[in-house]
């Protein structure tokens, strides 16, 4: 006779044997398997992937806090001869650059969110493409996430503050006998 697969012999023996529980150790090891990337490398890869992210944005944002000393350089000795003061000065730094923080802080919470479902999502199929019991839930280890917008935050206020000393710095009188250029100090 043809050989039987092994889930067929299974099942004979299982009628043969009705108070015995006999189990398919190859069903076993199908129904087991889950496959090692999503138990081993999703935890490390995402603490690296948030150490990179933070560290590109943080430098992108400070490269940006940089070109933005320079650009309103002539901008503030404008405001300075208009009248303006200290206060007015920190008032409008912040009004102008916190929607900026405030939205890409957002969006890549936003986006972390989207990536994580989408992980969850990926890992919640057995390698037999089957579903796992119970399904995996989202939970947040907000540490990460935490110190990355608090280093924004501080990145933001020393910008800020670095504007308004430099702001306090400018010699209108100066300024003005050589013209508004972006050298003028």
């Amino acid at each position: 006779t043809e050989a039987e697969p092994p889930a067929e012999i299974s099942e004979s023996v299982r009628k043969i044997f009705r108070l015995a529980y006999v189990e398919s150790r190859a069903d076993r090891i199908n129904d087991r398997f889950v496959d090692p990337v999503a138990v081993a490398g999703w935890r490390g890869m995402s603490v690296v992937a948030t150490i990179v992210a933070a560290t590109i944005a943080l430098m992108a944002y400070a490269i940006f806090l940089a070109a933005y000393a320079l650009r309103i350089k002539g901008e503030s000795a404008l405001i300075l001869a208009l009248g303006a003061n200290r206060r007015d000065y920190l008032v409008s730094i912040i009004a102008e650059l916190s929607p900026a923080v405030v939205t890409g802080t957002l969006v890549g919470l936003g986006t972390g969110f989207a990536v994580s479902t989408l992980m969850i999502g990926s890992m919640a199929h057995t390698g037999t493409g089957g579903r796992l019991l119970p399904p995996f839930l989202l939970q947040i280890d907000w540490a990460l996430p935490l110190v990355t917008i608090g280093a924004i935050f501080t990145i933001f206020m020393v910008g800020v503050m670095n504007s308004v000393r430099s702001f306090q710095e400018i010699q209108i009188a100066r300024m003005a006998r050589e013209g508004f250029s972006a050298t003028s100090t």
